[in-house]
This record gives C-alpha cells, structure tokens and sequence, in this order.
C-alpha cells in the first residue's frame, strides 16, 4: 500500500532543493552583478585620480601653489563640517524661516520654501 505521507513528504523535498538551487543561482548572479559594479566603480575612481592630478599639476605650474599649500586647504575643509576625518560630509543649510534643512531635502520640512542653494560641489 502507499503510504500517503511519504509522497507528500517526497514532494516537499523536491521542492525545496528547487527552491534552493533556484536560490543559488539567483545568488550568485546579484553576487556577478556586485562584482563587475564594483570593478566600474574602481575604473571612476583611478580615472578621477589621474584626472585631479592632472588638474592639480596644471594649478601649481601656472599659480605657483605647492603640495603644502593643498595640504593646508585640505585640512581647513576637512575641518569644515566639525570632524578632521578626512571626508566631506554635507551639513544642514539655514532657511529663510530659521529652519535647518537637510541636505537631501528639495524644501524645507517646516515651511515649504525652496531648500537654499548648495555649493557646486555640495550637489555632488
């Protein structure tokens, strides 16, 4: 006689190793994509290098700034948002309303006003 549970239990089992080799595939195709997203992200970054050492070497051959002086800008701006940790990080801007808006906001949360306009390097 066939016992009714073993099928079922058969056909629960088949199911989740599909289940799972559906998951491993999926898997390691998101862990392809993060992979070739980080390698894109690496090119940008070795680009914008040579290309801000390029930009950098042309200020000092026509200004006649040197590498201290960089270094001393580097610092005060680093300085800037109250840490010396050496990135940038975008602080909250006054409304006209006494408000401080959030660098992620297009208005101000309390009066709706257009958010005040943010530095070039700000919108980055």
């Amino acid at each position: 006689m066939v016992d009714f549970f073993d099928l079922y239990q058969h056909q629960q089992i088949k199911q989740t190793h599909r289940l799972i080799e559906q998951t491993a595939r999926t898997n390691e195709s998101q862990r392809s994509d993060a992979r070739h997203q980080m390698e894109v992200l690496h090119d940008r970054i070795d680009r914008l290098t040579l290309l801000c050492e390029s930009m950098w070497q042309l200020v000092m051959e026509a200004t006649g700034y040197s590498e201290e002086d960089l270094d001393a800008r580097w610092g005060n701006l680093d300085l800037e948002d109250g840490e010396a940790d050496g990135r940038r990080h975008k602080l909250p801007m006054s409304c006209n309303c006494g408000a401080m808006v959030h660098p992620s906001l297009a208005k101000c949360q309390y009066c709706g006003a257009k958010a005040p306009a943010r530095a070039a390097f700000d919108r980055i």
